[in-house]
């Protein structure tokens, strides 16, 4: 993570591109990953349901989903 003053000004910039690009694709994985990442990031309730669902919907052996699934339930 960048050192800023206002580190939830960035999270909040890509927050946004990433729910703009799931209605582009809904379907796409790894979107539903990086969007776990930044509400774990913000601390939201949200990041282990999205997760779980890059998981369900990432192709075979796309070992990514999983490792993040695995620090979110630590």
């Amino acid at each position: 993570m960048p050192i800023v003053q206002n580190q939830d000004s960035l999270l909040n910039i890509a927050l946004d591109a990433f729910q703009a690009a799931i209605q582009l694709d809904s379907n796409a994985a790894y979107i539903q990953n990086e969007l776990g990442v930044i509400y774990q990031l913000k601390m939201s309730i949200k990041s282990p349901k999205l997760y779980l669902k890059a998981t369900t919907m990432a192709p075979t052996g796309y070992s990514w989903a999983n490792h993040w699934v695995v620090c979110t339930f630590e």
